[in-house]
């Protein structure tokens, strides 16, 4: 007997890729309730699905960090111009940074927020 739903039923529940539910995963947005340690297989529960209909504003940043705080600013700007809020945490995930490269304008963060729409659109 399966733990749960497959990532491609869950995927077609929830109207998320496969390869979306793989990068949730990955930067720990939404865990599956079950991986299968022979497998790799990810099921999920139906409880699982209100989380996995969170919308995210992703941007990546390029470059030090020593001005991140700029494109946050961006980001939050493009959030309240298009009539939304943010709905949680921040993540920021690193897909190059100082372990990967001591050149720091090699680096690069993606950050992203979850968000809900607050007027209609």
């Amino acid at each position: 007997m399966r733990p749960g739903l497959t990532i491609g039923e869950f995927a077609q529940v929830t109207h998320l890729s496969v390869r979306t539910l793989r990068r949730y995963h990955e930067r720990g947005l939404l865990e599956p309730a079950v991986v299968d340690p022979d497998s790799g297989y990810r099921y999920y529960t139906s409880e699982q699905i209100p989380a996995a209909q969170v919308e995210l504003a992703v941007t990546v940043h390029s470059g030090p960090h020593d001005d991140i705080d700029v494109t946050y600013g961006r980001l939050g700007a493009y959030i309240t111009g298009h009539a939304l809020a943010i709905d949680g945490p921040v993540h920021e995930t690193y897909l190059r940074g100082p372990r990967d490269d001591p050149d720091p304008n090699s680096w690069r963060t993606e950050i992203g927020w979850p968000i809900f729409r607050v007027a209609p659109g």
